[in-house]
């Protein structure tokens, strides 16, 4: 479990910029993420998340707040389905996609830091890319924090902040990968036309954050 802040101390030096970082994520875990889109509007939600790469599955649910409203995302790669819902109303959709592990490749360590209070800290590894993305793992790979570019435009920065707490190991409630009843009503399902959804947006911005997780640099 991470619930502690991550110190601006970090040792940098020649002999760390040689390390590559090549992980996946645990595979399977929940946690909480606070997502955080530091321009425009300056959107801010908390989400939970539930990844079970042994089932092919993932669950997000995102709380509500004074802009968001309370959402589901289901994503089960055996079945080639997602399930989305909010107020009521749920999409259930297939997808053409296979499942891929979260793995960082390609990422050149900075140097070495830790969370929390002395002596109960600990210890966390701070990588980069080529586009200034940063990315703060702890022991097992386990993502901390991360600060990505997703700028389409090579003068502009434009990054998205994530902050992972309270992470456990496992999955302690199934329940969460399995859709409201309303799910399966025809009245409520809505195909191929994501965009009546009030949460669709906040969805699609955390599906691209974790994009580039696979991508070597």
């Amino acid at each position: 479990m991470y619930t502690g802040f991550l110190l601006p101390l970090v040792v940098f030096g020649s002999l760390f910029q040689k390390a590559v970082l090549h992980c996946c994520i645990p595979s399977q875990l929940q946690t909480n993420i606070d997502v955080y889109l530091p321009v425009g509007n300056r959107t801010f939600q908390t989400v939970n998340v539930s990844y079970d790469a042994l089932r092919k599955r993932e669950a997000i649910h995102g709380y509500a707040d004074s802009s968001h409203d309370e959402f589901d995302f289901i994503v089960d790669y055996q079945t080639q389905t997602t399930y989305e819902w909010s107020k009521g109303v749920c999409i259930v959709s297939t997808i053409d996609d296979n499942f891929s592990e979260f793995c960082f490749t390609g990422w050149k360590l900075l140097g070495k830091s830790f969370i929390g209070v002395s002596p109960d800290i600990i210890k966390v590894d701070v990588y980069s890319t080529y586009d200034d993305n940063v990315l703060t793992v702890g022991r097992n790979c386990t993502p901390v924090h991360v600060v990505e570019n997703i700028s389409m435009d090579p003068d502009i920065d434009q990054f998205v902040i994530l902050d992972f707490y309270n992470m456990t190991m496992g999955i302690k409630d199934e329940s969460v990968f399995t859709p409201p009843k309303f799910c399966f009503k025809k009245v409520s399902q809505v195909k191929e036309n994501e965009s009546k959804l009030p949460f669709h947006r906040t969805a699609s911005i955390f599906g691209s954050t974790f994009g580039w997780f696979n991508k070597a640099t």
